[in-house]
């Protein structure tokens, strides 16, 4: 694998970390809820969904920016 790869896994292993401690997301996407199924689903074929998980990152932190999250510890 490549260094990049690496540091992209890393990034979807975090953010789905960060996913998980969500209690509410309020969005008004339809991609960046598709995004988080997405993210339940990257610990069973990574490769296969590589592309799209990248995608679902870069639409996550559109929506953060956007809207408030409440997050429970």
């Amino acid at each position: 694998m490549s260094g990049q790869h690496v540091n992209n896994f890393k990034l979807v292993k975090s953010l789905y970390k960060w996913e998980h401690r969500m209690t509410i997301l309020k969005v008004g996407s339809f991609h960046a809820v598709r995004s988080l199924e997405i993210f339940r689903n990257t610990r069973i074929d990574m490769a296969a969904k590589f592309k799209t998980v990248e995608f679902s990152i870069q639409v996550i932190l559109l929506q953060y920016k956007r809207s408030p999250l409440l997050l429970q510890k």
